[in-house]
């Protein structure tokens, strides 16, 4: 019947209800915001947009190996968008994702 709708994140699957509460760009973010780590990452970006993995790995106390993997997810879901600076990448949330999905799940960032 088609009432809910799972949605894999890594080892997690996420249940929500399949109605059209959500767009499909809040269907691809909202599994990043349920993990502490990923949550974290995207509330940085957003407060700052172009900061350095260096950075990131600094303010938050992790791994530059695990900023890289939350990154490249983030990436490929098209939720951020990066710069080559020199020898630095720069990270910005999607304007996509400014632009689509509703202040009150933004705030949740």
């Amino acid at each position: 019947m088609e009432k809910i709708r799972l949605i894999k994140s890594g080892k997690y699957t996420l249940v929500i209800q399949n109605s059209d509460t959500f767009n499909n760009i809040e269907k691809t973010i909202i599994p990043h915001l349920k993990n502490e780590t990923s949550n974290q990452l995207l509330k940085s970006i957003k407060e700052q947009p172009g900061i350095t993995n260096q950075e990131l790995s600094h303010k938050l106390s992790l791994s530059k190996g695990t900023i890289n993997w939350h990154i490249k997810k983030f990436h490929n879901d098209d939720i951020i968008t990066f710069e080559s600076i020199e020898k630095y990448k720069t990270y910005y949330l999607d304007p996509s994702i400014v632009q689509d999905v509703p202040d009150n799940l933004i705030r949740l960032l």
